[in-house]
C-alpha cells in the first residue's frame, strides 16, 4: 500500500480542501498521513471531533500553547529569528523558515517519515514536501489554492512578496505536479513557471439534505448568510452592511458565521448603526465542523460571496463558500471579481452577480429576491440539483485521483 503524506501549516479543520483529498486518497486504498500545526483552539476541538470517523492519521507538529508549550514557543522563537535574519539578507539558507513558525518543524517531521508522495497544501508547507521527497527519493506535489505572492495588499517591493517569490522560484521547479483552485490562479503559475497546473475547484461532497430546507415562505424575511473561518476585514462585509440601508428592516435577516476577529464586531455594529440598522439585524454564529455546515447553511435563503478584490489573489480565487451555497440549495449573490464573473458567465442560473464596489447594486438584487419569492424558490431548488449533479467533490475528486495515479506511475 503506497503512503501519501499531506502537509499543511494549519489544522485539518481549517483546510477542508486538504481533508477532502485525504478522504479521497484513503477511499482509493492509499495509506494517508496528515502533518499539520496548531492554529487555534476551536480548530483543535473540531479536529478531535472530525477524526472520530476518519480512516487516515493526523500528527500535530510543533507543539501548542496548552499542552506542548516548550515545542510551541521554541518554534515561535526559531521563526522570529529566521524572519529577523532574512530581513537583513535573503542569501541566508534560513530564509525558508521565515514565512511561518510551522515550516521548520514540518521539514524535520516530514524528512523522518518515508512515503511515496508528499503534497504541500500551502506555501509554508512547500519546503517540507520537497525536502522529504528528496530525502526519500519520492514525489512532491503542491496544491496552490491561493496565488500566494499576491494574497495580501503587499506591493511587489515588500519583503513578504520577495520572500514568497523566492520560495516559489526555489521549490516549484522541483515539483512533480501542481494543482490550483481556479483557472485564473492556474494561468498565473503557468505564466511564471511554464507549468500547466491542474484545476481542482473548491467543491464539497454532495449533500443529501431534506428538500423542505429549500422552501421560502413569501411572508417571511429573507435570510442572508455569509461564512468564513474568520469574520474580519477585506471580505466585503462592510459593503453588505451598507447595502442593507436601502431595504426595509422587516424584510431581511443577516447571519454571519466564523471566528470573530478581535475588535471587528464593534466596527460592524458601529457601521450598522451608522446605516440606520438595528443591532438585532446582525446575527453572529460560531464556527462549525465541516460536516455540520451544510445542514446549518441549508436553513438560509441567499448566500453572499462579496469578495472585494482587495488583492490579486482575492480577485482570482473561487472560495469554497460559493460552492457550499450552491450545494446547500441557496441562491447566490456574488461580486464581479475576475474569477466569480467568469464562473457566473458559465452558470448564470445560480443567482445574481453585482458590482463589487456598489452597495446599491447589491441591494437591488436582494430586493429582487424579496419581491420575487417564486424566483428565489426556483433558484434554490436549481442550485441544490446542480450541486447534486455536477458541482461536487464526487465529480471533482475523479480528476484529482487520476492525477495522483499518473504521478505515481500507476
Amino acid at each position: 500500500m503506497k503512503h501519501i503524506v499531506l502537509i499543511t501549516s494549519g489544522q485539518p479543520t481549517t483546510n477542508p480542501r486538504m481533508v477532502k483529498e485525504a478522504d479521497a486518497l484513503s477511499a482509493a486504498g492509499y495509506r494517508v498521513t496528515v502533518l499539520h500545526c496548531y492554529w487555534n483552539s476551536w480548530a483543535t476541538r473540531a479536529d478531535v471531533e472530525m477524526m472520530e470517523n476518519k480512516p487516515w492519521q493526523r500528527i500535530c507538529i510543533g507543539g501548542d500553547p496548552h499542552n506542548r508549550k516548550v515545542a510551541y514557543f521554541t518554534s515561535k522563537l526559531c521563526f522570529w529569528a529566521a524572519k529577523k535574519l532574512s530581513q537583513r539578507s535573503f542569501k541566508l539558507p534560513i530564509r525558508q523558515y521565515a514565512l511561518s513558525r510551522a515550516t521548520l518543524p514540518l521539514v524535520r517531521a516530514a524528512k523522518q517519515m518515508p512515503a511515496d508522495l508528499y503534497i504541500a497544501h500551502n506555501l509554508a508547507a512547500l519546503p517540507a514536501a520537497v525536502a522529504a521527497a528528496r530525502a526519500h527519493q519520492a514525489i512532491a506535489g503542491f496544491d496552490a489554492e491561493d496565488y500566494h505572492r499576491h494574497e495580501t495588499k503587499s506591493s511587489s517591493f515588500s519583503w513578504e512578496y520577495k520572500l514568497k517569490v523566492m520560495l516559489e522560484d526555489q521549490y516549484i521547479p522541483m515539483l512533480d505536479y501542481i494543482s490550483t483552485s481556479s483557472e485564473g490562479i492556474a494561468a498565473r503559475y503557468q505564466m511564471h513557471y511554464q507549468r500547466s497546473p491542474m484545476v481542482i475547484r473548491n467543491v464539497l461532497p454532495a449533500v443529501r439534505q431534506c428538500h423542505k430546507n429549500l422552501v421560502h415562505l413569501a411572508a417571511a424575511p429573507i435570510k442572508l448568510f455569509w461564512f468564513s473561518q474568520t469574520i474580519g476585514p477585506n471580505r466585503g462585509l462592510e459593503l453588505v452592511i451598507e447595502s442593507l440601508r436601502y431595504l426595509q428592516p422587516a424584510k431581511f435577516e443577516l447571519h454571519l458565521l466564523g471566528e470573530l476577529k478581535t475588535g471587528y464586531t464593534s466596527k460592524l455594529v458601529d457601521l450598522a448603526l451608522k446605516n440606520g440598522l438595528k443591532v438585532n439585524k446582525l446575527n453572529f454564529h460560531r464556527p462549525l465542523p465541516a460536516d455540520q455546515l451544510f445542514e446549518f447553511c441549508g436553513t438560509f435563503d441567499v448566500g453572499l460571496a462579496p469578495e472585494p478584490a482587495y488583492c490579486q489573489n482575492n480577485d482570482l480565487a473561487l472560495s469554497n463558500k460559493l460552492f457550499t451555497y450552491i450545494q446547500s440549495g441557496l441562491a447566490v449573490l456574488l461580486s464581479d471579481t475576475s474569477a466569480q464573473q467568469a464562473f457566473y458567465n458559465e452558470h448564470q442560473q445560480i443567482g445574481k452577480c453585482y458590482q463589487k464596489d456598489d452597495a446599491r447594486d447589491l441591494a437591488r438584487w436582494i430586493q429582487f429576491y424579496i419581491d420575487h419569492p417564486e424566483e428565489l424558490m426556483h433558484t434554490k431548488v436549481s442550485n441544490y440539483k446542480l450541486g447534486q449533479r455536477s458541482l461536487n467533490w464526487e465529480t471533482e475528486s475523479k480528476l484529482f485521483l487520476n492525477k495522483i495515479k499518473l504521478t505515481l506511475h500507476e
